[in-house]
């Protein structure tokens, strides 16, 4: 064997590590979600240092919400496999991330199928939002959040991790869904807001945001795109 091909070969095996590695990074399932990137790597993540709590498995109604990445979009045979299985699809999470509501026995029967690549449940401090993550840190007054839970569910296990402080629960969402409204001490928003977060049936926890009123100059400004 000639120097020239000697070299090649010892350049390709050097070369192949680094290869692979970035194959398998694109091939890693990316979700992008409003408090940030997730990827899942089949090991529960370490949230932030305030939050703790014990993980809640089952909603009120029995059943679980996880999250579906699959290799690619859902075309309609697959959406309808999905739903065979009992999945129910709420929700869409770039790349190719669908968030399903179904019985525990049936995660097996989706994570089987051919075309999904991952199936569980995001960390529940992804359910913060960042904005009020951030406040957690430095927490120095009160302040107002607003739980957004899925419809179809109850709203008694938010009510009693709220027990004792004041709040505002309507079937307001699409659907009826519930939301739920309290205001919380400083000393007590990470334990209340961890609590809160790890409830499957919670889907967000925000702070509301203030309504304002135009008055008649904003209002003709607005309306006419000026500005």
């Amino acid at each position: 064997m000639s120097k020239c091909l000697l070299v090649l070969s010892a350049l390709l095996v050097l070369l192949a590590p680094a290869t692979q590695a970035r194959e398998s990074a694109a091939a890693e399932p990316v979700l992008k979600l409003s408090a940030g990137e997730y990827r899942p790597h089949g090991f529960e993540e370490a949230g932030p240092d305030w939050f703790r709590a014990n993980p809640v498995e089952r909603s009120p109604s029995g059943r679980r919400f996880v999250v579906a990445v699959t290799h690619g979009p859902l075309d309609a045979e697959q959406r309808r496999r999905m739903e065979s299985a009992g999945a129910e699809i709420l929700d869409y999470f770039p790349e190719n991330g669908y968030r399903v509501r179904l019985m525990p026995g049936a995660v097996a029967t989706l994570r089987a199928m051919p075309f999904v690549a991952w199936v569980g449940p995001i960390p529940s401090h992804y359910k913060v939002a960042p904005g009020l993550a951030a406040r957690v840190e430095r927490p120095d007054s009160t302040t107002r959040i607003r739980v957004v839970l899925a419809a179809g569910e109850s709203e008694t296990r938010v009510l009693s991790v709220l027990d004792g402080l004041p709040v505002t629960a309507l079937p307001s969402g699409k659907d009826r869904a519930w939301r739920v409204e309290a205001t919380l001490p400083a000393d007590r928003l990470a334990s209340i807001l961890s609590r809160l977060a790890v409830l499957p049936e919670v889907e967000g926890i925000e702070q509301p945001r203030r309504l304002r009123y135009f008055n008649q100059d904003a209002v003709w400004v607005h309306q006419s795109f000026v500005g």
